[in-house]
């Protein structure tokens, strides 16, 4: 039996417009440029679910039927309810990554029309670098996790805010936790000039409300019923993971065979050094770009793991060489790839 025909539906997102551009997906040899003749349609929308449903209609009524549509979008901040919206209503939905897409796409013009139709381009020279899509109920869960982890670092950035103004002002601390019973005390009894003791007063009254919140949203996570399936189980064993670092872990990386070899896996977690060499020039200049969550959670339990038998070493070494949070990311990026090979082997870690 014959199968019914593809069509590639191209969509340039952004918050208050899309564009769209419908080609057949015809197998043919490498084009530049978009051929007009494989344009069915294009249009520009409102950026809402209302005018996308609506959309959608209108192109399954213009092609022939039956017809299959294969809807690419990029992954902008707001792709989530698009997805969410055309799941139901197309053959199949590729997220295409925004930033790779920009170095593959010809031209030097760039309108919103020539966006999508750059994607169009792509789709039909089978050129799209995708980005991976979770089912919807686990990018639910993972927002939520997300959600979390956004509070602890504005808690985070508050306490080192509070650090900072007493640095700035020449106090010197004499608890080693600022944030316990006596450093409360320490911090209340303190007489600084205007604005400190304000900046102070203001931050410290932000830190109980964001704890508190922090509490409701973990709580929120457990009752939503977590399972805790291999993976889970795997990913609690590395050191410096609990229970809610494996779950968020277990929910960013979704499918570990997604990753052919650790390395892959490692510029995932955005863990991997980025270089620029030149000639006999080599300098390191960061890390690569990737999933800024998993790069926080490997990093977060790197700061827990230093003293663990399997890395002290690495973070000592680390630690005398270019400070402490050069050695959180090693032993962050050691920590990844132990994860990959106890996920890819089935088998907890152990440093033995």
């Amino acid at each position: 039996m014959k199968q019914a025909p593809i069509f590639y539906l191209a969509c340039d997102l952004h918050t208050k417009r899309m564009n769209f551009c419908v080609v057949d997906a015809r197998p043919r040899k490498q084009e530049y440029p978009l051929p007009p003749s494989c344009i069915v349609m294009e249009e520009e929308i409102p950026a809402t679910p209302t005018a996308l449903r609506a959309f959608l209609r209108r192109v399954m009524k213009a092609l022939p039927a039956p017809a299959r549509l294969h809807l690419l979008v990029e992954s902008t901040t707001n792709w989530f309810w698009v997805v969410d919206c055309a799941e139901s209503r197309v053959e199949d939905i590729t997220l295409v990554n925004a930033l790779k897409a920009a170095h593959i796409s010809p031209g030097e013009a760039k309108t919103d029309k020539l966006d999508a139709r750059k994607i169009a381009w792509m789709a039909r020279n089978r050129l799209v670098p995708s980005v991976y899509i979770p089912l919807k109920q686990i990018r639910d869960l993972r927002d939520l996790m997300r959600f979390r982890a956004y509070l602890v670092h504005k808690r985070s950035s508050f306490k080192n805010k509070i650090h900072s103004i007493l640095h700035k002002t020449g106090v010197q601390r004499r608890h080693s936790d600022l944030f316990g019973v006596g450093g409360r005390a320490f911090l209340a009894a303190l007489q600084l000039p205007h604005p400190y003791a304000f900046e102070i007063e203001a931050l410290l009254a932000q830190l109980p409300i964001l704890s508190q919140h922090i509490q409701e949203v973990e709580d929120r996570i457990m009752n939503k019923g977590l399972v805790e399936d291999g993976m889970t189980r795997i990913l609690a064993s590395l050191p410096g993971f609990g229970p809610i670092l494996a779950h968020h872990a277990r929910l960013e990386i979704g499918a570990i065979d997604r990753f052919p070899r650790h390395s892959k896996f490692v510029k995932y977690c955005a863990l991997a050094p980025l270089t620029h060499q030149s000639q006999d020039s080599k300098k390191r200049k960061g890390l690569i770009h990737g999933n800024i969550f998993l790069k926080y959670l490997f990093i977060e339990a790197g700061k827990h793991a230093k003293t663990h038998p399997a890395f002290s070493a690495l973070a000592q070494r680390r630690t005398h060489r270019a400070g402490a949070m050069s050695a959180s990311i090693n032993v962050g990026r050691k920590l990844a790839i132990c994860a990959f090979y106890c996920l890819s082997r089935n088998t907890m870690f152990s440093s033995a």
